[in-house]
């Protein structure tokens, strides 16, 4: 692992991160450096420490000792709605959508910083509170066109299959402008030309300048869409490379591919 000092040029750095539970490691030691505007798919057998990880990044857990950076800014121990400012998004594995709302007002909930919020915008600022939600509803139907979700903007979020929950979710997420994304096994439960057209999308918000870490266990369409691989078994990251270098990497046929 290059252990780099300088994380100025990276999406994301974590340095020596540790967390544990009793007398259980399940983060342990472990260092990760994503480079900025790339998929970076992140495997393991279960119980390698890859979910704690992602709570610990987004901030729903504190680490014992160790660093995480997004960029040059340290972010060890913001509370998430600190992390989301900085341009942090996440999804998770089981989708967290507003099932009696319709898909459109998934959307426009999800926007920050509205000044609607505030009854005193409502009564003294009413032209800027209508501007800003016009604003708002523009963002939201632009997003809903980026993944295909247009055609389904008035229809309720519980009505949609699971596939469609993970999109309506990752746009839920880019409603908040992120700079570095944490997926939690977006594939998880889709059926495969779902999962293939996630797939696309993840590529297109790479396009678009995004930097995407990505849990997922179906090791196959993980290698297709990743720039880079990271390995983790018992709380540290065992090896990163290509996915071709990670496919004859023996320590991770060892620990992971070769029980798959």
């Amino acid at each position: 692992m290059n252990r780099l000092d300088n994380v100025n040029s990276h999406a994301l750095s974590v340095q020596n991160l540790t967390k544990t539970f009793g007398g259980v490691r399940a983060v342990d030691g472990c260092f990760l450096y994503v480079t900025s505007g790339v998929i970076a798919g992140l495997i393991g057998p279960n119980g390698a420490g890859k979910t704690t990880l992602f709570e610990i990044l987004s901030g729903l857990l504190s680490p014992n000792s160790g660093k995480i950076f997004i960029g040059d800014q340290e972010i060890t121990y913001l509370p998430p709605h600190k992390r989301v400012s900085l341009g942090l998004g996440r999804t998770f594995q089981i989708t967290r959508t507003l099932r009696k709302l319709k898909v459109l007002d998934n959307l426009k909930l999800a926007a920050q910083s509205q000044l609607g919020e505030n009854i005193t915008n409502v009564w003294l600022r009413p032209g800027a509170v209508r501007e800003q939600e016009r604003k708002i509803e523009d963002k939201a139907l632009e997003t809903l066109k980026l993944l295909n979700l247009y055609k389904l903007r008035d229809e309720y979020a519980g009505n949609l299959s699971g596939g469609q929950k993970k999109l309506l979710e990752i746009c839920r997420m880019l409603m908040l402008d992120p700079r570095l994304i944490l997926m939690d096994e977006p594939l998880a439960g889709v059926n495969p030309a779902l999962g293939e057209e996630i797939s696309e999308h993840l590529k297109k918000l790479k396009e678009k300048g995004l930097t995407i870490l990505v849990i997922e266990h179906n090791v196959k369409n993980i290698m297709g869409i990743s720039d880079v691989v990271y390995v983790m078994n018992e709380g540290k990251i065992i090896a990163q490379g290509t996915p071709e270098e990670i496919k004859k990497d023996k320590r991770v046929i060892e620990a992971y591919l070769g029980v798959e």
